[in-house]
């Protein structure tokens, strides 16, 4: 697994790939998040959500933007795990949020 890079959304409804000189810079906008499960992973943050991603890989660079009240509220870790098809985001509850955008670069 990958290290992403997390920074809040409501389904997959678009998709927008640029090419910017050499990096593919792929936006995924408005991400519904409501299917956090309980997890131990990390000490502060009892749940993970498992969102898929057509197209992300391991290597994949992933920047996340939370919603401003989830970015201010502590409630959300600043970092995800980028895997094949998919990253994981880790929080203190288990509340649905949209994720605004979502930004990888390949």
């Amino acid at each position: 697994m990958g290290l992403g890079l997390s920074g809040g959304s409501r389904g997959l409804s678009k998709l927008k790939k640029l090419v910017v000189g050499k990096a593919e810079i792929t936006t995924f906008e408005n991400t519904v998040v409501n299917n956090w499960v309980a997890d131990t992973t990390y000490v502060n943050f009892g749940y993970k959500a498992d969102i898929s991603l057509s197209g992300v890989i391991s290597t994949d660079i992933i920047e996340i933007v939370f919603g401003h009240n989830e970015a201010v509220s502590g409630y959300y870790s600043p970092i995800c795990l980028v895997d094949n098809g998919k990253i994981t985001i880790y929080g203190k509850v288990n509340t649905s949020i949209t994720l605004p955008l979502i930004i990888k670069i390949k």
